[in-house]
């Protein structure tokens, strides 16, 4: 049944030569010998054409050991309407797929009638086996080259290239782009934005009450618990967005260093009772929501062990629990039972229409709900001063590109 792709079919304007045997063929000159007009340059080269399968005549392999989550089928939709179905099939002599179960698994979906193919006819069953899972293995051998691909996102999320499409298309999510672009090819390697200069003891040139007005940003040093201080800072107007960090009531040391002497929090440093806690956490959620907007999004980090505190303190405030981050570190903790190597990040919403303010949606977003940032001991060498002034420093690049 003839197919129309849209395009005229290529003409090829020398004709396909055919050899049944390499001793017909010139090597040194790769041209057929002269009582042979037709040949195919390698014997290993099986397929000889694409051909156009209707879809309902494609079958699955039973055996296919590859998994496909619905994030990649999702994006392998986006990338078809995008680009086209540029990368055939390949199925055996009775239509059974033996790569490319994902991307048929999209043009379902897709509701695509008819898809291109390589039919491979020669292998036996063993090596069908074979074949299909060297198809998905082979290609994660590969590696990037960080350079390139940074030049390649460079270009792709310049606002002034003429680009009409999500660049996460490609598969890559934020945080991973983040990286590339800050030429991090290397999750130990050091941001300089989170370059922190060690503590010195000098007199402290802020006190409480001290406004900073640092050009876009206002900085208040003041109690967070306290509702006259948010007036101050936010004088009438209402964020769009809130990420925060409080004391997870425990001790830094011994718990976040080694070192003796460390500096805690003056409040929220193990002192307080669960119900003292959860009380605590409360009364910062209810400083937050009252100087949010309607609809805003709201980020609060803890740890594993004040999740049920946190829920039981923001949830009657803010009424939907939109999402549970784990922020995952390239190294763990310390412990001696199980060494924490994550950070979560609870996402409440405050009632109202949302707001959207993290990244396009005309194509579909690919967030995911884990983040992977270097930690502590991977941007700052020098790890128990920089704890000597805050015992969880967050990346910079974690708190203004999500």
């Amino acid at each position: 049944m003839p197919v129309k792709f849209g395009a005229k079919p290529a003409i090829h304007s020398k004709p396909i030569i055919h050899v049944d045997d390499l001793d017909d063929l010139d090597v040194d000159n790769q041209r057929p010998s002269p009582s042979h007009g037709r040949f195919r340059s390698d014997p290993r080269i099986k397929a000889e054409c694409v051909e156009v399968v209707s879809i309902k005549d494609l079958k699955p392999n039973s055996k296919n050991a590859k998994q496909h989550p619905e994030r990649q089928i999702s994006l392998l939709e986006e990338n078809i309407n995008e680009f086209g179905f540029t990368n055939p099939l390949i199925v055996d002599e009775n239509n059974t797929i033996l790569a490319g179960h994902a991307r048929w698994e999209a043009a379902k979906r897709l509701e695509l009638e008819y898809l291109p193919v390589v039919r491979l006819t020669h292998l036996s069953p063993a090596q069908k086996r074979a074949a299909a899972i060297a198809d998905n293995k082979l290609a994660e051998l590969g590696a990037w080259d960080f350079e390139i691909l940074g030049e390649e996102f460079e270009f792709l999320t310049d606002p002034d290239s003429d680009i009409c499409f999500d660049y996460r298309i490609t598969g890559f999510d934020t945080p991973e782009i983040d990286d590339i672009l800050d030429d991090k090819s290397d999750t130990d390697r050091n941001d300089p934005e989170d370059d922190i200069a060690p503590p010195v003891s000098t007199p402290p040139v802020t006190l409480p009450g001290d406004l900073w007005d640092a050009g876009q940003h206002k900085l208040i040093c003041a109690d967070a618990t306290v509702s006259e201080a948010y007036e101050r800072l936010m004088q009438g107007e209402r964020a769009q967005i809130s990420f925060n960090d409080f004391p997870f009531n425990a001790p830094n040391e011994g718990r976040v260093t080694k070192r003796k002497g460390a500096r805690e929090f003056a409040m929220g440093n193990a002192e307080m009772s669960k119900e003292e806690y959860t009380n605590f956490l409360a009364k910062l959620c209810k400083n937050i929501v009252a100087n949010i907007a309607s609809g805003a999004i709201a980020y609060f980090c803890t740890d594993w062990r004040h999740m049920s505190e946190l829920m039981a303190a923001a949830d009657p405030l803010f009424h939907a629990f939109k999402n549970l981050i784990v922020w995952t570190k390239p190294n763990a903790g310390m412990g001696s039972f199980y060494r924490s190597q994550h950070e979560l990040i609870f996402v409440f919403a405050v009632p109202g229409k949302p707001i959207n303010n993290i990244g396009p949606g005309a194509k579909g977003c690919h967030r995911s709900n884990v983040w992977n940032y270097a930690g502590l001991s991977s941007f700052w060498r020098g790890r128990d001063k920089t704890l000597a002034m805050h015992p969880t420093v967050k990346p910079v690049a974690m708190w203004w590109t999500r």
